[in-house]
Formats: C-alpha cells, sequence, structure tokens
C-alpha cells in the first residue's frame, strides 16, 4: 500500500514565522467558534483535531487537519479556504492518495483560485500520462509569485521526470525546494507526524458548541442507520474474512457497547470468528479498539460476543439533516454526523462450505434492549 496523507501550507505573507504562527492560532480559533467548535477540556470526546506544527525558517507554515486525512475533496478545498481567510495569504491544500496521485489546492485570501493533479484520470481508470501524451491540469501564473527566487517554471519543474508508480511523492519532493517548503512537513500527515515534529505542535482538540458537556442529556443511547459488507458475502474454504458493521449513535450519549455475532453461519460452522476492533467517530480519527470474540450458549442459539465498557461517543442526531440543523455550516454538519460513527470489523475464517445468514449486533449497555441494532449479510461458503 502506498502513502496516503493530506497537509496545509499556509504562506507567512511577509510576516516573521513566528508572528504569523501566533495570528494564526488566534484567528483560527475565533473562526471556529463561529462554526460552533470550542475547544474541549480534559476527558471530553473531541470530534475534530487541528495540528499548528512550530515556525520555522522559510516563508511556510504548516498545518494538519485530522478530519482531512479522510482524503475528502470538500473537507480540503474547505480547509484551505478557511486558513487563507483567517491569515490573509496563499494556502496549499496538499493530498497524496496511495503514493499516486498528487493533489494541490490553491487558496488566496479566502478562495480557491486554481488547482493541481499529477494523473487527472486517476479516478476514473485512465492511463498515468506521459510527457508525450499527459496534459496536467492548473495555471502556472497563479503560481508563480510563490515560487523561490529563481525557481524554473512550477508545472514544467514538477513534470520534467517520466511518471513512475511513485510519482506523486516524487513530484512533490521536486515542488518543495522551488515553493521553499519544509520537506519534512509537506512529506507527512496528521497521523504521520514525526513525533520531533507532533512535540512541538499546538493542537486544537475541538467540541460541537451546540453539544455542552456540562449539562448531560437525558435520552438513552440508540443506535441506527446501520451498514456494513455485503449483504452478500462470498468465500471459499480456508479463505480469511472482515465482516464489518457501521452504525451511528442516533440517541443520548453513549457509554459501553457489546458487539454480537451470530446465525445460521456460525451455527453450522461456515465460519470462525476471532478478533472484534471497534472504530468511534470519523474513520480517520484513529481510536480503535480491539477485543477478542466468546462463545457462549443462549436458549437454542451459540452466539459471539466482544464488549468494550470504555466506549465513549457524543449525543447522537436522529439523522444527517439533523446534524446539519443543530450545525451552523455544512463542514460543522459533517463533523457532528461523523462524531457519532461506530464501525465493527471483524476477523473470520471461512472453515466449512455451505450457506447461511450472519447477523453483527451493536447494543450499547446503557440502552440494551430499545438502543440495538444488527447488520444482516448472506455467506456463501465455497470449496
Amino acid at each position: 500500500m502506498g502513502a496516503f496523507f493530506t497537509n496545509f501550507q499556509v504562506h507567512t505573507g511577509g510576516l516573521s514565522p513566528g508572528v504569523a504562527r501566533e495570528r494564526l492560532l488566534s484567528g483560527l480559533r475565533e473562526r471556529l467558534v463561529g462554526l460552533g467548535l470550542v475547544e474541549a477540556g480534559p476527558g471530553v470526546p473531541v470530534t475534530r483535531r487541528w495540528c499548528v506544527a512550530p515556525a520555522s525558517q522559510g516563508p511556510w507554515l504548516a498545518v494538519y487537519d485530522e478530519a482531512t486525512e479522510g482524503q475528502d475533496d470538500a473537507m480540503l478545498e474547505a480547509g484551505a479556504l478557511l486558513l487563507s481567510s483567517v491569515l490573509p495569504s496563499a494556502v496549499v491544500g496538499v493530498r497524496v492518495h496511495d503514493s499516486d496521485v498528487l493533489d494541490l489546492w490553491l487558496a488566496k485570501e479566502g478562495p480557491v483560485v486554481d488547482r493541481f493533479r499529477n494523473w487527472p484520470g486517476y479516478f476514473t481508470g485512465k492511463p498515468i500520462p506521459s510527457r508525450r501524451t499527459g496534459r496536467l491540469a492548473g495555471r502556472p501564473e497563479a503560481w508563480r509569485e510563490l515560487l523561490v527566487s529563481g525557481a524554473p517554471d512550477l508545472l514544467r519543474a514538477a513534470w520534467d521526470a517520466p511518471p513512475t508508480r511513485q510519482g506523486a511523492s516524487e513530484i512533490l519532493g521536486r515542488l518543495a525546494p522551488l515553493l521553499g517548503w519544509d520537506s519534512d512537513r509537506v512529506t507527512v500527515g496528521f497521523r504521520s507526524l514525526p513525533d520531533a515534529v507532533r512535540a512541538g505542535c499546538t493542537v486544537l482538540a475541538l467540541r460541537p458548541a451546540a453539544s455542552p458537556v456540562t449539562a448531560p442529556s437525558t435520552r438513552l443511547p440508540a443506535l441506527g442507520h446501520e451498514g456494513g459488507v455485503g449483504p452478500s458475502l462470498n468465500a471459499r474454504v480456508g479463505e480469511q474474512l472482515t465482516l464489518s458493521a457501521v452504525a451511528h449513535n442516533t440517541g443520548g450519549a453513549l457509554r459501553g457497547l457489546s458487539i454480537v455475532l451470530f446465525g445460521q453461519a456460525l451455527e453450522d460452522g461456515l465460519v470462525t470468528p476471532g478478533v472484534a476492533a471497534l472504530t468511534l467517530g470519523a474513520p480517520e480519527d484513529g481510536r480503535e479498539q480491539e477485543a477478542p470474540l466468546s462463545a457462549s450458549r443462549i436458549g437454542e442459539q451459540w452466539v459471539w460476543e466482544a464488549h468494550f465498557s470504555d466506549t465513549l461517543l457524543p449525543e447522537g442526531h436522529a439523522d444527517p439533516a439533523a446534524a446539519f440543523r443543530a450545525s451552523t455550516s455544512a463542514e460543522q454538519a459533517v463533523s457532528l454526523w461523523a462524531a457519532t460513527r461506530v464501525q465493527v470489523s471483524i476477523s473470520a475464517s471461512a472453515a466449512r462450505a455451505g450457506r447461511g445468514e450472519l447477523h453483527i449486533g451493536l447494543v450499547p449497555m446503557q440502552n440494551p434492549e430499545a438502543g440495538q441494532t444488527s447488520w444482516t449479510m448472506r455467506l456463501r461458503v465455497a470449496r
């Protein structure tokens, strides 16, 4: 697997790096409050994290937004626009996808004015372009004022070597000195920050202002909007499988969750379950826990269970539309909805041939009967 990461490079706009960083931090805090996000205290669930790296000698500040690690176009463009309006200057949003695709968003004092992609047809299955047949997106004139004195034309320099499977990293490596970026800070993202950089970062850990932690909700937790792998799943005997289910907390704050695996496919011994992994919040948050599944007999049925007593999710919304109504912007609505997400992944092996249904149940410990939900898949194991 190649590299996946995102970051923002914020131009100091003629200010000294230290002064620019302080203005960026204070302005970003103010703007985030306007978006309905406030800094969370110790022990409070966090829905989003920003990391502002220490000032360096060059004219750029590195900023990392945990939410953009999901590689979403809209989040990256919104982040570039936000930072460029907080510190009125140029901001470049950087995304590397699987070491193949390099995307750059250039924003100037607010709006995004240009976008560069080295492999325009990547997501539509078109082959990587060559220098003879390829055509690059981007307008060089939008970038020229940002180049280091004496640097060659940006796009020509970006494509002055034949493309390879590692094209994104190579191109980014060639662009960094032309723009004056710190190569150690532009080639990493929130999740891959070196310890030496992370130690000097100022981290803004945020929660929605609309969900104050000082007034706990009286609503019981409840799970809904389920999904997962399948609904049909085919395998061969001996093959390793990942069984997954996704839901959202649609009720009050949730503490403690049980995972239950059951169904005819288990009764007939078609699969042997292993470990349950639980990811809370947006996938890029990285709040993953693991627990073994243990078997027990309930009445006439065998079930496999895993328990996560430390699970903590904020109060939820009935559906995405409700999250939008509770927010002040589309960006905040996405954060509110993603913060209540629950994803379960169960490792399993196909043990014998046959067909049968398999169910993954998600059960909040504080409201096990009314708050539970499940995801069903039809499993077929061939020899």
